[in-house]
């Protein structure tokens, strides 16, 4: 059975509520996988480089990409706020409304497992068990 959006009439940003930050794409990247902060911002710049997680429970989460975008080009990220994510983790899940969401190393999310202090960016808003799947999801990332 394939995966399943389980919001699809939208993507990326739901809500008025969203905090959007732009950023510089370090590689491509894509709508609802999750951004790590991959270096600082330029001089004289405001926007860090960005890339798709690539590591699991990272604490250098910067939010959820609210669109695809090549590498070097300027990113939308949504830091607060209602968004998308898709689960990346290879093993079957069992998230629940209101469990804690982590970076996971394959470009999205995963459920916490451990405590890494600032590790947490994101609260489920839909329940899942099908690693694959985009769920709705409140993020309120730490950095």
């Amino acid at each position: 059975m394939g995966a399943t959006d389980y919001y699809p009439m939208f993507e990326g940003d739901l809500g008025t509520e969203c905090v959007i930050i732009p950023c510089i794409a370090g590689g491509a990247v894509h709508a609802n996988y999750v951004a790590l902060y991959s270096a600082a911002a330029a001089a004289n710049s405001l926007m860090p480089t960005v890339i798709e997680s690539n590591a699991g429970e990272s604490t250098a989460v910067a939010g959820i990409f609210a669109a695809d975008a090549a590498s070097g080009a300027v990113c939308k990220v949504i830091k607060f706020g209602r968004a998308k994510v898709k689960l990346t983790m290879t093993t079957t899940c069992a998230i629940a409304v209101g469990d804690k969401l982590v970076s996971d190393d394959g470009g999205g999310a995963k459920e916490a497992i451990s405590s890494t202090v600032g590790a947490v960016f994101a609260k489920a808003l839909q329940a899942s068990t099908t690693p694959g799947d985009e769920i709705v999801c409140f993020v309120n990332c730490p950095g």
